[in-house]
């Protein structure tokens, strides 16, 4: 494996990859770094180290759960409620069906979002980038896609569907991000800082480097793929603009180190009740979708344009979502068991937490766009490797 990397980053076929894994028990640990910090000068010497600090992008769902998930067991928040009680902005809510003469057709909703629903993507809400009607609906407002430097600015759309009855990768855990500011009185940085990173003694994560211009002394270049050629390169834009976001985005805003995003996988496989209970933790790991948002999740991720990038599973393999991320209902041959909890971050990082082989890991690294073909490729050399080293481990004790 590591002659792999060391010959994909030499090409250039990924900048640079930080790859992390461990099992619960503290009886295998695995950590490495290749590549690159930055390609933007190719001539200079400039390696990737362990501890420089990456966008994490959708990897804050996963800590933006964890922290609803702790409101909910101080009685703080609730998983079925209506959340209009705390997010009033969230209700009458229309939802786009389509256009007539350039006119966005509306109904109002009927059914109530939940606290569920949004961690799901089943609460009614996608993202922008991800629907052709919202899209068309940015145009007839004359609105960028992601506009807007609050998550009520950048958010606050129409729905695509009755809440509960369908899936659709959303901004949801932005919505998420805000009821823990109102139920907790603070920021979701501070809330996180307080109850997610000193508790796990994590120092190198923020929302904002303009708050912590240490980290961004560290901070890794973007890459993105050539179209002219199968090497990456550098480029200036990390995809979303997020330097300029205001709020703390609990869907896609932290900065890190990789080292200090693992020591949160590792503490959900180890599920010691240093952030959640142990119930609460077994309640992360069951599938959450009804009948109908699961045929929607289903059809969505068999479309290549969405399944590489929302989890880069293979089609065949049956799928759910539950509080925190993906679960594969299916074993991966040499990887990933039935039921292991996933998901990843735009810029192609990929976090996973298998309970049943006992085994987390975190791949990181920095290009776009997501679920590009040798992203997902050297991913999944990774993840197999560990398996195998696991298996090896094992097999001598």
């Amino acid at each position: 494996m590591e002659q792999v990397f060391e010959e994909a980053c030499k090409e250039h076929i990924i900048p640079g990859a930080v790859l992390l894994a461990a099992n619960g028990s503290g009886t295998f640990k695995y950590e490495n770094v290749f590549g690159s910090r930055s390609l933007k000068d190719i001539s200079a010497k400039n390696p990737l180290k362990k501890d420089d600090i990456m966008w994490t992008a959708s990897c804050t769902k996963l800590m933006t759960s964890i922290a609803a998930l702790q409101l909910v067991e101080r009685g703080s928040l609730s998983l079925d409620e209506d959340v209009a009680s705390i997010l009033p902005e969230l209700t009458n809510l229309d939802i786009l069906t389509g256009f007539e003469d350039d006119r966005p057709q509306l109904t109002k909703a009927s059914d109530k979002i939940t606290l569920r629903l949004l961690l799901t993507h089943s609460s009614g809400f996608c993202y922008d980038s991800l629907s052709p009607l919202l899209q068309q609906w940015r145009r007839s407002r004359g609105e960028r896609l992601h506009s807007g430097t609050t998550t009520l600015e950048r958010y606050m759309m129409p729905l695509v569907h009755e809440p509960g009855t369908a899936w659709a990768y959303s901004p949801g855990l932005d919505f998420v991000g805000l009821m823990i500011e109102r139920a907790s009185g603070s920021t979701l940085g501070e809330y996180m800082a307080k109850n997610i990173w000193q508790v796990l003694k994590i120092n190198d994560m923020t929302f904002h480097l303009k708050q912590r211009e240490d980290l961004r002394q560290r901070l890794v270049d973007m890459s993105i793929r050539d179209r002219s050629s199968p090497r990456a390169v550098y480029t200036p834009d990390d995809g979303l603009g997020s330097e300029d976001y205001i709020s703390d985005s609990g869907g896609a805003g932290v900065y890190s180190s990789a080292p200090d995003y693992f020591k949160v996988v590792l503490a959900v496989l180890q599920n010691d009740e240093r952030l959640l209970k142990k119930a609460t933790v077994d309640e992360m790991f069951k599938p959450q979708l009804s009948e109908q948002s699961l045929a929607s999740l289903t059809e969505t991720l068999a479309k290549p344009e969405f399944g590489a990038p929302l989890g880069g599973l293979p089609a065949q393999v049956k799928k759910n979502h539950s509080l925190a991320g993906m679960l594969p209902m299916d074993d991966l041959p040499g990887s990933w068991r039935k039921g292991t909890l996933t998901w990843g971050g735009m810029p192609n990082l990929t976090w996973f937490v298998d309970r049943e082989s006992d085994l987390c890991g975190l791949y990181a690294t920095q290009i776009l766009p997501s679920g590009e073909p040798k992203s997902l490729e050297m991913r999944d050399v990774f993840q197999k490797a560990m398996y195998e080293k696991l298996h090896n481990r094992t097999a001598k004790m």
